[in-house]
């Protein structure tokens, strides 16, 4: 998906509700408000400082930072049962003529009608699954609000796709950085009101949890969350995703060195601490690498370049 729009497309009113709420358990409340409050904190503020050494492709602009779901002031917070919510600014989904084109193209012939007229359909919400490939009869999916998989990306010759994987490899890098090991994180394709065009939301710290950073195994820990999380990038030949003969290898190689080289030039310009403890990103990125696939070798050069 391009992040370019058009000057016809419709600008989204004041009324239409600016927030939306988070629900926790009594006991679990004031731990995910201020996760929330940290993480997304930490991504606003550190990310020229992450990206200063970034630059994508030919243009040398440096990514921008994706939405995030800040915590909203002022607004009162909502009793649910058992469980209590807190206000964040609302994640927009893309606009239904994005969704349109991308139903058009993805889905089968047989299920298009259905979608299309869906009178939820400016309500789906698309979430990055960069380590893992789309089910067989994916294609015959009727659900709205869905994964979009590595292979789809690729396949749709996604111009922005260097830009988006040096996203979310910075995204991590903060969050880590913050003292979290970004559990759970999902990565939304959303449209931004404000700058009119396509964009990533990270969100979904719910599940985000602070290793101890006294531990001799956080490196191990950080990883760990990332190898259980199929949004991020993974090498070819891990279980479940591309294998080593897939004509999709090469190009899940190049995106998990440019995530990998992302994240690790990040950390150059944060520091290499967890919370106050200082480690080794380059030991999470092996760990992480392993995890997925022990026998991957590490390529050298520029993977930006297969991008051109």
């Amino acid at each position: 998906m391009s992040e370019d729009t058009h000057d016809a497309l419709p600008v989204l009113s004041f009324n239409d509700q600016a927030y939306e709420y988070i629900f926790a358990d009594l006991h679990q409340f004031k731990r995910l408000n201020r996760t929330y409050r940290q993480i997304t904190n930490a991504i606003s503020m550190k990310w020229p400082r992450a990206t200063r050494e970034i630059r994508i492709g030919s243009s040398r602009k440096r990514p921008e930072c994706p939405v995030v779901p800040t915590v909203k002031e002022g607004i009162p917070q909502k009793p649910r049962g058992q469980t209590r919510g807190f206000p964040v600014s609302k994640v927009h989904p893309l606009l239904p003529d994005h969704l349109r084109a991308l139903i058009n193209t993805f889905c089968d012939p047989s299920v298009r009608d259905c979608l299309l007229n869906d009178p939820n359909l400016g309500n789906a919400k698309l979430f990055l699954r960069m380590g893992e490939e789309s089910p067989r009869n994916e294609h015959l999916n009727t659900k709205l609000s869905r994964a979009v998989y590595f292979d789809q990306i690729v396949n749709a010759s996604c111009r922005d796709l260097e830009k988006r994987v040096k996203q979310m490899g910075v995204a991590l890098a903060i969050i880590h950085s913050t003292g979290y090991d970004a559990a759970g994180v999902e990565i939304q394709i959303a449209f931004n009101p404000k700058k009119r065009k396509v964009s990533l939301s990270v969100g979904g710290f719910t599940h985000c949890k602070k290793p101890c950073s006294l531990s001799p195994n956080l490196e191990y820990e950080l990883a760990l969350a990332i190898a259980h999380n199929p949004t991020w990038p993974r090498p070819p030949g891990a279980g479940g995703f591309v294998d080593y003969d897939s004509p999709l290898a090469l190009g899940a190689r190049v995106v998990w060195e440019t995530f990998r080289g992302a994240y690790m030039s990040a950390f150059s310009e944060l520091g290499n601490t967890v919370g106050h403890s200082r480690f080794a990103p380059a030991v999470v990125m092996e760990h992480a690498c392993a995890m997925s696939n022990p026998e991957y070798a590490w390529i050298t050069g520029e993977p930006e370049a297969c991008y051109a």
